[in-house]
């Protein structure tokens, strides 16, 4: 029998390098933005080229986990266009109406989402444990994000709606995640996620125009490669395996380290200072993922199902 304090610590040091990667993965789109590239070029690139990623990784190394039941196809046609596809929309389309920070936290509204669905539709006990780390890494989110400069009285509506549709199919992702990761494992999940996702933005957009504005530049075709490899492809597979070894809400409120690290990041690169507030939101959120590793009885579900293809 696998150590369940070993399983959970696997599963919470995936979902911390995703939000690392993410966060890392962030600071490179600016420059490509800044540099004229839209958003949602870069989500086409970055999601037809972590799919091709993914489907030679597993065509060379395990091809049994690129078959899914054709029954199952519907569930994986919602996976990736409710979770994956409108995920990338909806976030972009809020940060392109609204503070890129205003954005991101309320897309950090999702593991309280995940939290009223489970308790609420699949009846699992709401633990202190889970409810304390889940308060605190909001709390401490709103902090290190500085909720209190924030005015959303006067923000564009539609943007402030785009954000709660972020943390929606954020929330979608992850449960509907979870709920596939019962028949097959991650990377199956994963690909097929990320590749109905990516056939949908070549209907979305004309096909290939991403890669095309990315133009003849060698440095912006290598940052956009990095963007779709260790920026997507990766941490989408590892929070999926985090989700897998530790449950959908917990691995969620991990995920909230991703604007500490982006913090982190932009003092090393841009020398830019957290205040005090966000200094101990940084600290909430630490505080937050260190809570939900305290010793706990659940099995977790990834094992339990042990999924072999």
């Amino acid at each position: 029998m696998p150590n369940p304090s070993s399983t959970s610590a696997r599963g919470f040091s995936a979902v911390i390098l995703a939000a690392l990667l993410w966060a890392s993965s962030g600071s490179l789109a600016k420059y490509l933005f800044n540099g004229g590239l839209s958003p949602f070029d870069l989500v086409q690139v970055r999601l037809t080229v972590a799919s091709v990623c993914i489907g030679l990784f597993l065509f060379f190394r395990a091809p049994e986990k690129l078959q899914i039941p054709l029954q199952r196809l519907p569930n994986y046609l919602f996976l990736g266009i409710f979770g994956m596809a409108a995920m990338q929309a909806s976030y972009l389309l809020a940060i392109s109406r609204i503070q890129v920070a205003a954005a991101i936290l309320l897309q950090y509204l999702a593991p309280v989402l995940i939290t009223i669905w489970q308790l609420v539709f699949q009846k699992k006990p709401l633990s202190l444990r889970i409810l304390m780390a889940l308060c605190t890494a909001v709390a401490g989110c709103s902090l290190v994000l500085n909720l209190p400069s924030m005015e959303f009285q006067s923000m564009n509506i539609t943007g402030i709606l785009a954000g709660l549709g972020a943390a929606l199919t954020f929330a979608i992702y992850s449960l509907a995640g979870e709920a596939r990761m019962k028949e097959k494992s991650p990377e199956t999940v994963v690909f097929f996620a990320m590749t109905i996702a990516a056939v949908l933005w070549h209907i979305l957009l004309p096909p290939f125009s991403g890669f095309r504005a990315l133009g003849n530049d060698p440095t912006t075709w290598a940052i956009a490669l990095t963007i779709s490899t260790f920026g997507t492809a990766l941490p989408f597979f590892l929070f999926l395996y985090g989700i897998a070894l530790t449950g959908a809400a917990p691995a969620s409120i991990t995920g909230t380290l991703e604007p500490v690290f982006a913090g982190i990041i932009s003092f090393f690169l841009l020398a830019e200072l957290f205040n005090t507030l966000q200094l101990c939101g940084a600290a909430l959120v630490i505080a937050a993922v260190i809570l939900l590793q305290l010793p706990q009885t659940r099995k977790n579900s990834y094992h339990a199902q042990n999924p072999t293809s």
